[in-house]
């Protein structure tokens, strides 16, 4: 079985130190394998492991009480 692959538009990176944070979050998601900040272009690429499946409800609710904001996800 393939791994999902995601992506987002994100707000509220601000920096190195924002992106690193981001990911930190993201990753301790269930069932995420690898995520990928693009800083300059406020994206997130989100590989998920397989079998697993990542719903923009759990992405957007993770980041509720943090400085970030979710848009536009969609499976790659």
């Amino acid at each position: 079985m393939k791994a999902a692959k995601y992506e987002a538009s994100v707000s509220g990176v601000k920096d190195a130190e924002g992106a690193a944070a981001l990911r930190k979050l993201v990753l301790a998601l269930d069932g995420v394998a690898e995520v990928s900040v693009d800083e300059e272009n406020q994206t997130l690429t989100i590989i998920m492991k397989a079998g697993s499946e990542l719903s923009e409800e759990t992405l957007c609710a993770a980041l509720k009480d943090q400085p970030y904001s979710c848009t536009k996800f969609k499976r790659a």
